[in-house]
């Protein structure tokens, strides 16, 4: 299964988030702001996952192949999968509200508390 790593990723981001959410509304806001920075960094990571799946499927369906006005059999379909798709965007959701819990979740916290 290619998208393993990808997909354990994701979940450790999400995971990292909801854990995050209930130690900051359990203990200390700042440990939601400071899970924020997990959520970042699983997300990246999944995006680089997926980077390098796709740039190895692109240079392999790639490898000898060439115009067809010269004999080649020309460019292949290099469009990416659903499942590919699918989990870019919820790498890119995963860096987006990572940052945001990052930079503002115990400030979020404490104002949702008063």
């Amino acid at each position: 299964m290619k998208y393993l790593f990808s997909i354990l990723f994701i979940i450790g981001a999400f995971t990292s988030c909801i854990g995050g959410y209930h130690l900051g509304i359990s203990l200390d806001p700042e440990w939601f702001a400071r899970f924020g920075s997990l959520v970042v960094l699983f997300g990246v990571c999944s995006e680089y996952e997926l980077y390098k799946i796709e740039k190895e499927k692109l240079f392999g369906q790639l490898k000898g192949q060439g115009a067809s006005v010269f004999g080649g059999s020309g460019i292949p379909d290099l469009t990416h999968s659903s499942g590919h798709n699918l989990l870019s965007a919820l790498s890119h959701f995963a860096v987006f509200v990572g940052t945001i819990v990052w930079g503002f979740g115990d400030k979020f916290l404490i104002w949702i508390g008063n």
